[in-house]
């Protein structure tokens, strides 16, 4: 079917390759749920308790603020004893796909010095990351400087020397 001196051609209509919005739409949802539901390296009290007592805000010294004794020196068994885990909660993104992140109460004492013996409680919050469980080392001293300060705070009338 020619019409004058040019023949005339047919388009002929393909679909184009590639993502179409329906695919997206069907196939999105499913690639989510599959990242969200794939394994997770597990978080317990155990791992709660290792990752503290690895970490440097643990084996740091006591907060600035709180009174010490300037007859005491430090030894080696001047540090922190973590006596018990008390709870430890794991908290998952929508879908499991915004990464997980917890938290653990417990408690502790230093093992020598002004406050030898005295029971603290304090905070931790852990994020679990490509690498594993992770704890927040600032948020970590935060909290245990907060316990030796408050505890200061309550003894500072037996501070040696001092006038009311």
């Amino acid at each position: 079917m020619e019409t004058g001196a040019y023949p005339v051609v047919r388009k002929r209509i393909t679909r184009r390759r590639g993502f179409s919005r329906l695919r997206v739409a069907v196939v999105l949802p499913v690639f989510l749920l599959a990242i969200g539901c794939a394994t997770k390296t597990p978080f317990d009290k155990e791992k709660a308790r290792q990752l503290i007592e690895e970490s440097s805000s643990w084996r740091g010294p006591a907060a600035p603020e709180v009174y010490v004794d300037p007859r005491f020196r430090p030894s080696p068994t001047t540090r922190r004893d973590l006596l018990k885990v008390v709870t430890g909660d794991v908290q998952r993104g929508l879908l499991g796909i915004g990464g997980e992140t917890a938290t653990a109460v417990f408690t502790w004492r230093w093992l020598e010095g002004y406050s030898r013996g005295k029971v603290f409680q304090s905070k931790a919050a852990f994020s679990n990351t490509s690498d594993g469980w992770r704890v927040d080392d600032d948020l970590l001293r935060k909290t245990l400087w907060a316990a030796e300060r408050a505890e200061g705070e309550r003894n500072s009338g037996e501070r040696p020397g001092s006038r009311d």
